[in-house]
């Protein structure tokens, strides 16, 4: 499955994890592996668990001594119903001025994932650990691979999933910046040829994105593939049917 970026991961991550699909998660930037990345993770783990306590050894890898003995005091007297998108933005002002970018990504990452799932927050959780392990490929598994188009450069694959072929995601757009039409559209040459035997490409007539429901557009480029080498198919959402909880009295 291939990203332009990473915020399109998240239901897709939630999605092969409630459904037990084994999947690699391959990032092409090393945020995951920074000190705040792990500071972060382990907050929120110790958070979703309820062993608070355990954490103290971990925010000293992370904070100095007067900061851990600050945050600690806090963090134990976070309300239980504290919501989880608070939580990551509070954490968020415990980074160190040399990770203030670095910790507004990632914050910013986390919150989305928190958003897709809701208060579901062991599932949350497993998605989260499952994000720390940017490890290398390894073809040797049958797994799916989730990547961006970046990562996917020199790699083949039988079959390719390129998600979100839609305006403002391919070409990808980023407010107050000028776009890149042909570098991007390179970029999903890439990503198209990156299978073997079929690929898939697929577009959304809604989806969620900085923070609300925004109405898509399917992406410029599709309309210059030839029509004789495309099957096109459409699919609905299903609705599902509320559940009638049968009464006692």
């Amino acid at each position: 499955i291939l990203l332009r970026s990473r915020r399109l991961a998240s239901p897709i991550i939630e999605a092969l994890s409630r459904s037990g699909i084994p999947f690699q998660n391959i990032d092409d930037d090393i945020l995951m592996n920074k000190p705040f990345a792990r500071f972060l993770v382990a907050a929120v783990r110790c958070w979703i668990s309820g062993r608070r306590d355990s954490l103290d050894a971990l925010v000293k890898n992370y904070l100095s001594a007067a900061q851990s003995q600050e945050f600690l005091k806090l963090y134990n007297n976070l309300p239980e119903d504290y919501e989880l998108a608070e939580l990551l933005s509070w954490l968020g002002t415990f980074a160190g001025e040399d990770d203030a970018h670095e910790a507004a990504q990632l914050v910013a990452r986390f919150r989305e994932m928190a958003h897709v799932f809701g208060d579901r927050r062991e599932h949350f959780l497993d998605a989260l650990m499952l994000q720390r392990q940017v490890d290398q490929l390894d073809a040797r598994g049958e797994r799916i691979n989730v990547m961006t188009m970046h990562a996917a450069k020199g790699l083949e694959f039988p079959v390719v999933f390129v998600i979100g072929c839609e305006e403002e995601i391919i070409p990808f757009y980023r407010p107050g910046q000028k776009q890149d039409v042909a570098e991007e559209r390179r970029l999903l040459y890439v990503g198209m040829t990156r299978a073997e035997k079929h690929l898939y490409i697929t577009y959304a007539k809604k989806r969620f994105l900085f923070g609300a429901e925004k109405s898509q557009q399917p992406s410029r480029f599709l309309s210059s593939i030839s029509q004789s080498v495309m099957q096109r198919e459409n699919r609905h959402v299903i609705k599902k049917k509320p559940i009638n909880q049968l009464k006692l009295f």
